[in-house]
């Protein structure tokens, strides 16, 4: 390979990498959050914010499902209302009934996600509430998944195209080598 050909190899890559090169996860179509320690799972807001940073996990732009709750006032729902105090007394959180469950946060349409933050509850038993997230496609293949993650703290997912980058460096050493 000529070294004219190597640049337009390399040029095509970037462009094509540059047309993703803000969403992190692409085409999730829902995902899946427990607790980490083993412990009830309780989830007072999940923000799952597209590459223009809008929540598309509010009611109206996805569904959450648990397969129980513990009471009458602390549904899946509460997971996706916008509400991030995390009060369970008040109403304003998901509480499940047994511990190991999962909730289910199923988006509308296929997302593009650069970011999650998943907030727990304030009022009482937060120092059990550290989550695992999994990210799912549209086959219900698992993308990806994050562990061990605090309530508040917002995981920035990784972007395709700094790996993309990484890589094309990489051929562009590999590129010059070759020449010499």
């Amino acid at each position: 390979m000529n070294l004219k050909m190597l640049k337009a190899v390399i040029a095509g890559l970037i462009l094509s990498v540059s047309s993703i090169a803000n969403a992190g996860l692409i085409n999730v179509s829902y995902l899946e959050i427990t607790n980490a320690k083993g412990d009830w799972l309780q989830v007072g807001e999940v923000i799952a914010n597209d590459m223009f940073n809008n929540d598309v996990a509010l009611t109206g732009f996805a569904t959450a499902t648990a397969p129980h709750q513990w009471s009458a006032i602390s549904g899946p729902e509460k997971a996706i209302d916008g509400i991030t105090l995390g009060n369970y007394n008040l109403g304003q959180i998901f509480h499940e009934q047994f511990k190991g469950s999962t909730l289910t946060v199923t988006f509308d349409s296929l997302q593009d996600l650069s970011s999650i933050q998943i907030f727990g509850r304030t009022d009482c038993c937060s120092s059990r509430d550290i989550y695992n997230v999994s990210f799912y496609g549209e086959d219900s293949n698992l993308i990806a998944t994050y562990t061990d993650i605090a309530p508040g703290v917002s995981i920035d997912v990784p972007e395709p195209s700094t790996l993309a980058i990484f890589a094309l460096g990489i051929m562009g050493l590999a590129g010059r080598r070759f020449k010499k």
